[in-house]
C-alpha cells in the first residue's frame, strides 16, 4: 500500500477490490504505519546485495508525509522509491468507504497483535454485508 502515495489511489484500489471480491473472499495486505519511518529516518548505510556493495538510504518528511528511499548502485545506476505510511485508522476509514471492513488485525505474519512500535500492520478485509431492511 505504501506505493500508492497519493490516497485517491488507495481509495480507487480498494473500490476496485470490492468490486471484484467474492462475498465469501478476502483481501490480505500489508503497509508501513508512520511511526516505522518516523523510527528509522533519516538514515544511511551500505549494504551487501547479491554480491555487491549498495548505498541505501531514507528520509521521510512529516510535513508532506513522503519517505523517499535511495539505492545508490557501484555502477552508478541510481534507484529511487517513493512511499506513504497509512496507518490502521486511515486504511479502515477507506476500506469502510469502498464497502470493505477489517476483520482481523496483526503487526505480522505470526499474527501478533497490533503493536505501534513495531510499524506495520497486516489487515484482513471483507466485504461489508448489510441486512436487507
Amino acid at each position: 500500500m505504501n506505493y500508492l502515495t497519493d490516497p485517491a489511489d488507495l481509495r480507487a484500489l480498494f473500490a476496485s477490490v470490492a468490486g471484484r471480491l467474492s462475498p465469501s473472499g478476502v483481501f490480505v495486505f500489508d503497509s508501513n504505519v508512520e511511526s516505522h519511518y518516523v523510527r528509522n529516518s533519516p538514515f544511511s548505510r551500505e549494504e551487501e546485495w547479491q554480491g555487491e556493495t549498495v548505498q541505501h538510504t531514507m528520509d521521510y518528511d512529516r510535513g508532506t508525509r513522503e519517505v523517499r528511499i535511495v539505492f545508490s548502485f557501484a555502477d552508478g545506476s541510481v534507484e529511487v522509491h517513493r512511499q506513504r505510511p497509512y496507518d490502521l485508522d486511515e486504511l479502515s476509514f477507506n476500506l469502510a468507504e469502498a464497502g470493505l471492513g477489517v476483520v482481523e488485525c496483526y503487526s505480522n505474519p505470526e499474527r501478533d497483535d497490533v503493536d505501534p512500535s513495531i510499524g506495520r500492520v497486516l489487515c484482513v478485509a471483507r466485504k461489508v454485508h448489510v441486512a436487507p431492511t
